[in-house]
Order: structure tokens, then sequence, then C-alpha cells
């Protein structure tokens, strides 16, 4: 489908219609692969998932806006989005899967250190 779509614009748009037929082709696999998986594995999406997938979505493209404007600040605000949005995605798999083991119950005393404790026990005491 990229293929197709890349040398079927290649002479009306010039090289750019690449980063189109790939952002095309891309969505659609995307969205062939949830409705396959749906119907083989009944795979459904999670509210959480699709909220993470919405904030990064948009802080993508307020990073691309910022790029365009300002790229030295873009550069400063990704890596800062980065160790933030980072931080959070670790979090959030540490409270999936549990603290069993040495490298997550590492990172669980790390997180209650800082006063972000991953079992709803000690977040009821704050």
């Amino acid at each position: 489908l990229f293929l197709a779509m890349a040398w079927g614009g290649l002479s009306f748009f010039g090289i750019e219609v690449t980063g189109a037929a790939f952002l095309i082709s891309y969505i659609l696999y995307f969205t062939m692969l949830t409705i396959l998986a749906g119907r083989v594995h009944g795979f459904r999406w999670e509210k959480l998932s699709i909220q993470l997938t919405a904030l990064h979505s948009a802080l993508a493209c307020l990073l691309l806006a910022l790029a365009t404007m300002a790229p030295s600040t873009a550069t400063i605000a990704s890596a800062v989005l980065a160790l933030i949005t980072g931080n959070m995605g670790l979090r959030i798999v540490l409270r999936k899967i549990g603290p069993a083991g040495r490298f997550q119950s590492h990172l669980t005393r790390i997180y209650s250190a800082v006063g972000w404790p991953l079992n709803k026990r000690n977040e009821n005491r704050k």
C-alpha cells in the first residue's frame, strides 16, 4: 500500500508524497490489525490505553508545532516531556505487573520514597 501510494503520487507531488503515504499506510495497517486482533483474540482497548494514546498524540502535535516556531525550546521541552511521560509509563507498568522481582521491587521502593507509591494502600494513607 505504501509503495503504491508513493509510486502513484511521486509524479504529482514529488518526494514529499512518501511522508504522507507512510502515515496513511500505517494508519490503515494499525486499523486493520486492531480489527483482526479483536476478531481473532478478542482484543479490546482499555480506557487507559486510549487516554495515553490521545495524550501522546496531542503532545507530539504540540512539540511539532513548537519545533517549527522555536526549535531550541522544542528540544528542551521534548526531553522534559520524555522524562515525565516515561516515568508515568513506568509507574503504570509497575502497577500492572506488581512489585515481584528484584528490579520491580527496587523501583517500587524508589517511587514510594519520592511520595508516589504504587499500591493503593499507601496512597490512601496520605
